[in-house]
């Protein structure tokens, strides 16, 4: 993202910058069962685990800014749900919740939207929990806690009630947010993703759900080269986390830190040079590289 904001900014000489949006409401601790508390509001040594490893994020974040001249911005997960127009479009998908289920979910045909405990922040990841009631203020939002019991809380696009939206309606959200920034600031805004979020994903779910909430300009979209393992599969750091099945080089390519202690500030200036490439350069852009790739490059 910033080596093509600083493309960007060189070629049409505008100033650009980037912002990453932080995913503090993954779930981290498990309480019991299906009930869990967020990155967000899970604690160690008095800091949530998320600000935790924000550390690595904001290191890495100076240097690429330092890098290239371009400023960056870090919007929450709790900033982003807050936001009018994002929770007004939750409520309108809601509204039209047998249209919106088939295109976002065709399989199991649910839309998955989970609240947290009003007392204890605790969170129920299970679909069959939740349950939703249309009204003219908004959304009136039932779910239970595995300590306070039963609660219910009115959603609304105004007021703090706190919400957590799967992947398909967060991008579509912003999708929604995006347009309305565009259109207010009259300014060019990119999203960022990996080459995952495109094909199928981009045009039968974001596309068409642009267009189903009468949006008829489509969101401009980068996605970046996918990084595979050994099989071809896309490198995944849910593996990483849940099994540990990486070793060797793919350990240190699932954790930046490791990377970091071993290849320092060279192994990460070759990778932002490799990554340059791409941007200069479509033929790179537009493919994907493995880890035995990054691991020759970096010798």
């Amino acid at each position: 993202a910033f080596l093509l904001a600083r493309k960007f900014q060189d070629r049409f000489s505008i100033p650009a910058r980037v912002e990453f949006d932080e995913l503090e409401n993954s779930p981290a601790e498990r309480v019991s069962s299906n009930y869990y508390k967020s990155l967000g509001d899970s604690l160690q040594d008095g800091r949530n685990l998320s600000s935790i490893h924000m550390d690595t994020y904001n290191f890495i974040f100076e240097k690429l800014s330092a890098l290239t001249s371009i400023p960056y911005d870090i919007r929450t997960y709790m900033e982003y749900q807050s936001i009018p127009i994002v929770r007004g479009a939750v409520i309108e998908i809601y509204r039209r919740y047998d249209e919106f289920r088939d295109l976002l979910d065709p399989s199991l045909r649910k839309l998955f939207l989970r609240t947290k405990c009003p007392i204890c922040s605790i969170s129920n990841r299970d679909p069959e929990s939740f349950c939703f009631v249309n009204t003219l203020q908004g959304l009136v939002l039932y779910s239970d806690c595995c300590i306070h019991g039963k609660y219910e809380q009115l959603f609304s696009i105004d007021n703090s009630t706190y919400i957590d939206m799967n992947t398909q309606l967060r991008d579509l959200t912003k999708g929604v947010l995006i347009a309305h920034e565009k259109e207010q600031n009259k300014r060019l805004i990119i999203m960022c993703d990996g080459r995952d979020w495109s094909g199928e994903w981009a045009l039968r779910m974001h596309c068409e759900g642009m267009r189903r909430l009468g949006y008829n300009e489509i969101t401009t979209r980068f996605f970046s080269p996918t990084i595979v393992d050994w099989s071809g599969g896309k490198y995944s750091k849910s593996v990483y986390l849940r099994n540990s099945n990486y070793t060797g080089f793919e350990d240190l390519a699932s954790d930046f830190n490791k990377f970091y202690n071993i290849y320092g500030d060279r192994g990460f200036s070759t990778v932002i040079t490799e990554v340059s490439r791409w941007v200069d350069d479509p033929i790179r852009f537009y493919r994907n590289y493995s880890n035995d790739y990054f691991k020759e490059l970096l010798g």
